[in-house]
């Protein structure tokens, strides 16, 4: 399809939607004055069918328009293209959500990662301590157990020479 084509169905398209929303603008105005209604019935203590039903005058009437007639192919194709504009638009409403929760899974993605980052970094560094106060604990008794054996075998040996030479 070439981009003028594109450029027309983008601007029906947008259009549609703005017909449509002041579709849905005019019929929450008629159920507004619908309410009205009721409460006015409501406070003059007359039904709401009676009030209703002397709103529009007699000389507007057409007793030919009030009978249903069959639906022309214009009408088919404006009520078809009603039901693809709400399906179009009820699809971009979900495709925002998808796209909005998908954005959000990704973000406690990269908290979760940051968080297993830190703990591994934390536990490296525990590790790397407790590993090094543990060596330094053991060199250290590993230095006293060699100085004190050092100390021994020297004195082993004076006795010994000590012993040697006594007899």
């Amino acid at each position: 399809m070439n981009s003028g084509g594109t450029d027309s169905f983008d601007y029906l398209l947008q259009l549609t939607k703005a017909l449509s929303a002041e579709c849905r603008a005019n019929r929450q105005e008629t159920d507004r004055i619908e309410l009205l209604l009721k409460r006015l019935a409501k406070q003059s203590g007359i039904s709401y069918d009676n009030l209703s039903k002397n709103i529009i005058p007699d000389s507007w009437k057409d007793n030919a328009s009030q009978k249903a007639s069959p639906p022309t192919e214009a009408q088919k194709l404006i009520s078809e293209n009603f039901k693809l504009i709400y399906e179009i638009e009820k699809q971009e409403y979900f495709n925002t959500k998808a796209v909005a929760l998908i954005n959000n899974i990704n973000e406690h993605f990269s908290y979760i990662k940051n968080f297993i980052d830190e703990q591994n970094a934390i536990r490296e560094r525990n590790i790397a301590t407790f590993t090094s106060e543990k060596l330094d604990e053991r060199n250290k008794s590993l230095q006293q157990n060699y100085e004190s054996l050092k100390t021994e075998n020297e004195e082993t040996k004076k006795k010994l020479a000590f012993n040697y030479q006594t007899v």
